[in-house]
């Protein structure tokens, strides 16, 4: 994912009520997580946009997940047109539409930070759904609706097309690719351990 398309200070109360919930503190985070005491302390207050791939990496920490965290900050009453595009109780994550993006929904809100994850993902043409190797601690299966699928691991890759399937391991280091012309859309399952 690219940006979440979250108000900086909805996320940041969010993250700040999180960690406070789990008693841990900005030093242990920022430890923990590689980012600093300083950033940290910027995105609680909403002064600072969070990326996905550090939103992960403390959601992380929180034992929680991104699909929780936007489940939690929607039933909140935050400002649903700034958070998530709601079709038939569906949550948009990331919507960096247009050319070259990517948008990921979850197909229904979870409770829970060990809860299966269900999103459908469109991927542009030429595109990555995340700019860095990610993981996660869990097993991750798909099918591919439409379109090509590169699941780049590092040192090792599978491409996956419209009919297929795909499971691994979430721990391993990946990421996900459209390196045709054509969009790629696919549904993927997300079991947390």
């Amino acid at each position: 994912m690219n940006e979440l398309r979250l108000q900086p200070q909805i996320i940041g109360e969010g993250l700040r009520k999180l960690r406070l919930s789990k008693n841990i503190t900005l030093e242990t985070v920022a430890a923990a997580t590689g980012l600093t005491k300083g950033f940290l302390s910027l995105v609680e207050t909403g002064r600072r946009n969070i990326n996905a791939k550090d939103l992960q990496a403390l959601l992380t920490q929180y034992d929680s997940s991104s699909a929780l965290f936007i489940s939690l900050l929607c039933g909140r009453g935050a400002e649903p047109e700034v958070i998530v595009q709601k079709s038939k109780n569906m949550l948009l994550l990331d919507g960096k539409h247009g050319e070259r993006g990517c948008r990921v929904l979850l197909a229904r809100p979870v409770g829970t930070a060990h809860e299966p994850e269900i999103t459908v993902v469109d991927i542009a043409p030429q595109s990555l759904l995340t700019s860095d190797y990610t993981i996660r601690h869990g097993t991750i299966q798909g099918y591919v609706i439409a379109g090509t699928l590169l699941i780049e691991f590092k040192g090792d890759e599978a491409v996956a097309r419209a009919g297929d399937e795909f499971m691994f391991d979430g721990r391993r280091h990946h990421l996900f690719r459209n390196f045709t012309e054509e969009p790629t859309k696919y549904v993927q399952f997300f079991l947390p351990e």
